[in-house]
């Protein structure tokens, strides 16, 4: 639950005209874990995500493909460019900013921008990446 101040301020700061569709919702995320005070964890699961076949995230449609990559790089700029101006925390926008990345490697791969050994790589450095975040908590 969010408390609709902060709700509210956070639709301040995003001031958004621009439309995506992809990745959306990280950047609201970002923007309330950093006006928060505090936030919880828990285990438990309270939303179902039904998986639609039609979604842009299932599409193999290039088009839509090429769109949701491109909504991807929006955001990590927005990401980086909101952190900097309100100058929230650095650690949370690092780590939305490099899963952000890997997603829209993925989406590359998926769109033919990008060669099936480089993404490999790229996908043993974020994941060697994730893994060090979960030990040391950054």
């Amino acid at each position: 639950m969010i408390k609709r101040d902060i709700y509210l301020r956070a639709f301040e700061i995003l001031n958004s005209k621009d439309r995506i569709i992809m990745a959306e919702d990280a950047l609201m995320s970002f923007v309330l874990w950093n006006l928060s005070n505090k936030f919880c964890h828990i285990c438990d699961i309270l939303y179902y995500y039904r998986q639609n076949e039609n979604s842009t995230t299932r599409s193999k449609n290039d088009e839509i493909i090429s769109r949701n990559s491109k909504d991807r790089v929006f955001v990590i700029h927005k990401i980086k460019a909101i952190s900097k101006k309100y100058k929230f925390n650095s650690k949370i926008a690092k780590v939305f900013v490099e899963n952000l990345k890997y997603y829209e490697y993925c989406d590359r791969l998926m769109y033919r921008k990008i060669n099936k050994i480089v993404f490999k790589i790229y996908d043993k450095y974020f994941r060697f990446k994730r893994r060090l975040r979960v030990k040391f908590g950054v």
